[in-house]
């Protein structure tokens, strides 16, 4: 799906996030604060992992701030640089990959894209789970 504008690219990633029922794992090599904005308004108790490869110096503090306001949503980051692109998983069975770190979708052309081939599902989330686990934890 191409994205048209930043509005537009917040929204549908946010519904995106909204259909998780227990799990979100978000690779994005640039993750910021902007992130703790999809989550806001999750209904029930929700996993979040968050692997990125540069945060800004206040994630951590905010990453805090977010878990005391909103403590239905546990939120893990850690560091890797092991990815390039950036990828949505939901509850662990449904893949997105994005075009553009989520902090800047839709301020140019991108692309928003399901990831259907159950082979290419397995195997992007065996490389987050592997990463995941030699990832250095910041939260």
């Amino acid at each position: 799906m191409a994205v048209p504008t930043q509005h537009d690219a917040y929204v549908h990633i946010r519904e995106i996030v909204r259909r998780a029922q227990r799990s979100v794992r978000i690779v994005d090599p640039w993750l910021d604060g902007t992130v703790f904005a999809i989550f806001g308004d999750v209904q029930g108790s929700l996993t979040v992992e968050l692997l990125g490869a540069k945060f800004p110096a206040d994630f951590v503090q905010e990453a805090a701030k977010f878990g005391q306001q909103y403590p239905q949503v546990q939120i893990e980051a850690r560091r890797s640089r092991d990815f390039h692109d950036r990828f949505i998983v939901i509850d662990e069975t449904k893949c997105w990959h994005i075009g553009c770190s989520i902090k800047d979708a839709g301020s140019k052309a991108f692309m928003l894209s399901v990831i259907k081939d159950p082979r290419n599902s397995e195997t992007l989330l065996q490389t987050m789970r592997s990463t995941w686990t030699s990832a250095t934890p910041i939260t």
